[in-house]
């Protein structure tokens, strides 16, 4: 019981520690750049970690489960050259996004397939798709 205890408190003063070291990180940049609080860099800045922290999410919960996913770098990086071509091309931005959401949906039915229904291993198969 008493070792439960201790852990939870170390577990409890990591958290602390992290939020603490966050909030001493803006109090200095704030002190270099007094905008650094502003509406404008807030925005800035969640707008530009949306994407990070979306594909962090995804890998997390892949990670939980016991799997791994080396595709996801190169699917998005795909994903970007393809949007980039047909915009190109003159494709219209819609019918541009519809079909890199679709690449990266066919990609992704593609792995789950192998991995899913075949029992390949994800690690192996993920790797195979980023080459």
């Amino acid at each position: 019981m008493k070792n439960k205890n201790v852990r939870k408190r170390l577990n409890m003063s990591k958290s602390l520690m992290l939020l603490l070291v966050m909030a001493a990180l803006v109090v200095v940049f704030y002190l270099i750049n007094s905008a650094y609080l502003s509406a404008d860099n807030i925005r800035t800045i969640l707008t530009s970690a949306s994407l990070s922290g979306t594909i962090a999410v995804g890998m997390g919960l892949l990670i939980i489960s016991g799997q791994i996913d080396l595709s996801t770098g190169a699917t998005g990086m795909m994903g970007g050259l393809l949007a980039a071509v047909l915009l190109q091309t003159g494709m219209p931005w819609p019918l541009a996004l519809l079909s890199t959401v679709l690449f990266g949906c066919v990609t992704g039915l593609l792995i789950s397939f192998f991995v899913c229904v075949l029992n390949f291993i994800s690690f192996i198969t993920t790797l195979a798709f980023t080459t």
